[in-house]
């Protein structure tokens, strides 16, 4: 099932949408700022293709895969072209600059099991969908509504679950799946510009404590699992000195002979656990399990 929400960004209130795909199993949060002339950004899901939700931005009329971060109608505009599948897979940043065209910029997010969110976050805000966990609100004052959400929570609940529990394909519209993995493993997707890569959370955590220590485009990184509150998470160290210790939830490991505590960084552009089969649709190149 398909869903976006706006949140605020605490640091500097930019706001900021979340989208979230049943189909690849993951949700991306992306920065968006108001236009220009002060119009706020409206996201909303459309339809999906090759398994992954497509979003038009309402204040625009413009439209862009989930996975992507795209404005592929100005990229379509750019490229002097009506064909959308030109637009399936992400040109390089070079190319995208020459033609203008900028990936959204976005907001580190990671996934983790509800009751370790309680606990590592005890003051942290739920959202829930009002009409299930209160269904006495929508039966009392929309009926309708209530009937028709249940019809398609129905439909896709369904749908949905086939989907993530054996190899069948809610839309069959992937040819060819890399065999380095099996179509629906579930992987952690993340890229330094044209540099991309992902991780099973296997991998990491039958690393020497849940940690493997890599680079990107230069860039310096750290994959590390927290066991406490069951979460992966992709870091970016301070310099090329590997890190050895667990980095938490809240991105802070313990380094040097003091084991001094230091706090680093999440890597912005992860997709926390999605299907290897679109992942390795929209980045073919991408990494898997790196080392080095």
């Amino acid at each position: 099932m398909a869903k976006v929400g706006v949140i605020k960004k605490d640091s500097n209130n930019t706001p900021a949408t979340i989208c979230y795909c049943g189909l690849t199993g993951t949700g991306v949060v992306y920065e968006t700022p108001d236009l220009p002339d002060g119009t706020p950004r409206e996201l909303v899901p459309i339809t999906q293709m090759k398994n992954n939700l497509i979003i038009l931005d309402k204040a625009t009329g413009h439209f862009g895969h989930q996975i992507n971060g795209l404005d592929e109608t100005r990229l379509l505009e750019a490229l002097g072209d009506d064909n959308y599948d030109m637009v399936g897979k992400r040109l390089p940043v070079k190319e995208l600059e020459r033609l203008g065209v900028e990936v959204a910029k976005e907001v580190p997010s990671w996934r983790m099991p509800y009751g370790a969110f309680v606990s590592a976050f005890p003051h942290g805000k739920v959202f829930i969908n009002d009409y299930r966990e209160f269904p006495e609100i929508t039966k009392k004052y929309r009926p309708v509504w209530r009937l028709y959400d249940w019809l398609i929570d129905t439909f896709f609940d369904k749908g949905i679950e086939r989907h993530n529990t054996t190899n069948f394909m809610l839309f069959p519209t992937i040819s060819n799946v890399d065999e380095r993995l099996p179509a629906k493993q579930r992987v952690f997707g993340f890229n330094v510009g044209d540099d991309f890569a992902c991780f099973t959370e296997e991998f990491v955590k039958s690393s020497k404590n849940g940690v493997v220590n890599f680079s990107l485009e230069g860039v310096p990184l750290v994959a590390s699992y927290d066991p406490k509150y069951e979460s992966l998470g992709i870091f970016k160290r301070k310099d090329d000195k590997p890190i050895h210790n667990t980095v938490n939830v809240y991105g802070e490991t313990a380094i040097g002979r003091k084991k001094d505590t230091v706090k680093l960084d999440r890597l912005e552009t992860v997709k926390n656990g999605l299907f290897w089969f679109v992942w390795q649709e929209f980045f073919p190149d991408t990494k898997v399990n790196p080392t080095k």
